[in-house]
């Protein structure tokens, strides 16, 4: 007895996928089986920067979970600088009820230092903490690329189908997969674009922390305490 398929042989064909962030519209590769190799480098062009996509989430992953730990550093050593101040503060107290001029002149510019200190410290939180904030951009920016370099390749198949005069079902409209590859790559586009604001608000936040460094290190000059890292 011959088993019926019916309509279920195109659903391997043809696939419309539930997930709203990858490509809607897929062809499988089954159904160019019979293409020559030679006839598909469109379609191993963007084979190959999908795979390159899934190495930048990598390594966006990896750089992230670096900040994470940059980040808890930094926000330690902001408390310990602060903790300094607090106790700075207290020995000024100490100094003044003394009525020793020395004392009080030593305590106060010691309090001065460890509170430049505490401001590099915070610095450096605000540093980390957009470092981190632009890693995390980065794993959407790869994802967003991975979902439009699939879409790219949805639609290389689908221009492929078409050349070869193939019709994987009934409501199959190669126009749907070039409007899928654009609505994708504008995702894309607009990850990128807002990674790259966050680059450069981390890189103005850099700035500043060095600003404060150095400025640390021209009133040091003659004490010779080591700047903050």
């Amino acid at each position: 007895m011959r088993a019926w398929v019916g309509p279920f042989i195109f659903a391997s064909l043809v696939m419309v996928s539930g997930c709203s962030s990858g490509p809607k519209f897929t062809i499988a590769d089954a159904i160019l089986a019979d293409v020559p190799v030679s006839e598909k480098e469109n379609m191993l062009k963007m084979k190959s920067e999908m795979e390159t996509a899934t190495e930048e989430k990598n390594k966006a992953t990896s750089d992230l979970a670096a900040a994470d730990r940059d980040v808890s550093v930094a926000e330690s050593e902001y408390g310990q600088a602060k903790l300094e101040v607090s106790k700075n503060k207290a020995e000024v107290e100490l100094a003044n009820a003394s009525k020793d001029m020395n004392k009080v002149t030593a305590a106060k510019t010691k309090l001065q230092q460890v509170e430049m200190g505490r401001d590099i410290a915070e610095s450096k939180v605000d540093w980390q903490k957009a470092r981190r904030k632009h890693s995390k951009q980065l794993i959407e920016v790869a994802d967003k690329h991975i979902n439009a370099a699939s879409a790219r390749y949805e639609q290389a198949k689908a221009q492929l189908v078409v050349a070869k005069g193939k019709k994987p079902d009934a409501k199959f409209n190669a126009t749907d997969y070039d409007r899928q590859a654009g609505e994708l790559q504008a995702k894309y586009d607009e990850a990128k674009i807002d990674a790259d604001k966050q680059q450069l608000e981390a890189t103005k936040m850099e700035g500043r922390y060095n600003q404060l460094v150095q400025k640390w290190q021209l009133t040091q000059s003659q004490t010779q305490q080591p700047a903050p890292q």
